[in-house]
């Protein structure tokens, strides 16, 4: 696998969430379940999230990254935006 260093897009200094990744960051879980501790870590980065300014950004900007982005992003996890990727694609739009 490699990995693809992404240069930081100037809207994330604008986010809600900068400066508390150690909610956004951790287990993600396309290999299994999450358990109850990250569960609630998903559940409080999403809390963040809703209230984000720059939250289509960083949903574009995630959505436009599908191997290089783990944790949570726009309130979505890797295995979610990779269920919302499949659906733009069957579609024919490309994010």
């Amino acid at each position: 696998m490699t990995l693809r260093v992404v240069a930081s897009p100037d809207w994330q200094s604008r986010a809600a969430c900068r400066g508390v990744t150690d909610l956004f960051f951790g287990p993600d879980e396309p290999h299994g379940q999450l358990g109850r501790a990250d569960r609630e870590r998903v559940a409080r980065a999403r809390a963040v999230c809703d209230g984000c300014g720059v939250w289509s950004q960083c949903r574009a900007f995630a959505l436009s990254q599908p191997n290089a982005l783990a944790g949570v992003w726009a309130g979505t996890t890797q295995r979610q935006r990779a269920g919302i990727r499949r659906q733009i694609f069957a579609l024919g739009v490309v994010p």
